[in-house]
């Protein structure tokens, strides 16, 4: 009966360490995510950005 209950405890604290462990994981998953998707939202409107003001720059020296 007590090996019963000392096992059962253990697999209880066991399932409660890696449940831990894998909602800290999800949480820095989560964290790499979101900076990783503002990091890509970005980069097409830098770019585009660029081209417009390489376009507005020729477009200026051409008049001259």
């Amino acid at each position: 009966m007590n090996a019963k209950k000392l096992k059962q405890t253990v697999l209880t604290d066991i399932k409660r360490d890696i449940k831990s462990e894998m909602d800290s994981y999800q949480q820095e998953l989560n964290k790499g995510y979101l900076k990783s998707n503002i990091f890509l939202n970005y980069v097409p409107v830098i770019i585009s950005l660029i081209f417009v003001i390489f376009i507005i720059y020729y477009l200026v020296i051409g008049m001259h």
